[in-house]
């Protein structure tokens, strides 16, 4: 259960999404007072393998990353950084090793937007969001 050390290295190491938001990645929830754009991400994992009569050796998790903004062409071009730099490992290789963690597949899922009434911006806006589901298989 280590494939967040991995989602936020990719993120923070990304030139695009950098330039985005430099090092705003954070688990869960965005600190109150932090600046934005920024992101948030968590994380459900299950077994890899299900045979249980021996260690496991790697672990499945779909990962839910919110992509959050002033505006929603924002939110979109930050979602749209995060896919290029978390879509597409491949199962049929080595995988990709970032923040000390092997992936051998990463995957865009699926996306939703949406507006946080009540969490807003100096001036009163809300703020948008885009939220994307990735599949993840880390090897342990």
């Amino acid at each position: 259960m280590i494939a967040d050390k991995y989602i936020y290295a990719k993120l923070t190491a990304n030139a695009g999404v950098s330039a985005l938001i430099a090092t705003r990645v954070y688990p869960i929830v965005i600190p109150q007072n932090a600046a934005f754009p920024a992101i948030a991400y968590s994380a459900i994992y299950t077994p890899g393998d299900h045979n249980k009569t021996q260690a496991a050796t790697k672990d499945n998790c779909e990962f839910t990353i919110r992509s959050w903004a002033a505006t929603y062409d924002a939110a979109a071009a930050l979602d749209k950084a995060v896919r290029a730099a978390l879509d597409y490992v491949d199962d049929g290789g080595e995988g990709e090793t970032a923040g000390g963690v092997t992936v051998e597949v990463c995957e865009w899922l699926s996306s939703k937007d949406g507006m946080e009434e009540g969490a807003s911006d100096a001036n009163g806006s809300n703020y948008f969001f885009r939220e994307s589901a990735y599949f993840i298989r880390e090897r342990l």
